[in-house]
């Protein structure tokens, strides 16, 4: 049989590592090889994937290191597995084609579903200069995602290009996909003359679903 240790603990999206050692509990007649594989290679991969216990080294416990792997996905924290299997050429009768137990982890979601919204570059004003900033998604999405723009006073500033494109109208939209989730979007903002002497105004641009 096998003496195989729990894992050390959990990994997780930031390439956090779990080790757990295997050793056999008997004294083989013939070499006997272990292979490993992850259940979920997008939730964590193992080292080595086998190694192979003679009968001069049987009882050494050997290590494995297992690494959270990222997804970009906002999925929660994620249960998998590294599958062992058992040899099916040794020549040893009590270990030919002795299934090894598998070790159990979790991966732990670091992807949470967000925005990232940059600072404003500046100012607008009445005499025309413009103002932008930029917008992405924190993770992936599993469907689209769209925001709308407003202006809390249109009077003193609007939407005017999303990207490279002109807006019309008093509101805007960005979609984002889960190809294009992780590129900002550029929001830009032109102030707007309203002839009267009214000192400098605060206002906001809104976003929302």
């Amino acid at each position: 049989g096998f003496w195989i240790s729990s894992a050390s603990g959990d990994t997780d999206e930031y390439g956090q590592k779990a080790y757990f050692t295997v050793s056999l509990r008997s004294k083989p007649a013939d070499n006997v090889t272990i292979g490993l594989t992850s259940s979920a290679l997008d939730e964590g991969s193992v080292t080595p994937d086998n190694h192979t216990f003679t009968p001069s080294n049987w009882n050494a416990s050997k290590g494995f290191t297992v690494t959270g792997q990222p997804d970009n996905i906002s999925d929660g924290d994620q249960s998998y597995s590294v599958r062992l299997t058992g040899d099916n050429d040794t020549g040893d009768s009590g270990y030919l084609n002795l299934d090894p137990a598998d070790v159990l982890l979790r991966n732990l979601d670091k992807d949470k579903a967000g925005f990232v919204v940059s600072s404003i570059s500046g100012d607008s004003s009445e005499d025309g200069p413009s103002a932008s900033f930029t917008v992405r998604l924190r993770s992936q999405p599993e469907d689209n995602v769209t925001i709308t723009l407003s202006s809390s006073d249109t009077g003193e500033g609007r939407i005017s290009h999303i990207d490279s494109t002109a807006v019309s109208g008093d509101t805007a939209t960005l979609t984002f996909t889960r190809s294009n989730w992780s590129a900002a979007q550029t929001v830009t903002v032109t102030g707007q003359t309203d002839n009267f002497s009214d000192g400098d105004q605060n206002y906001t641009i809104i976003l929302s679903q």
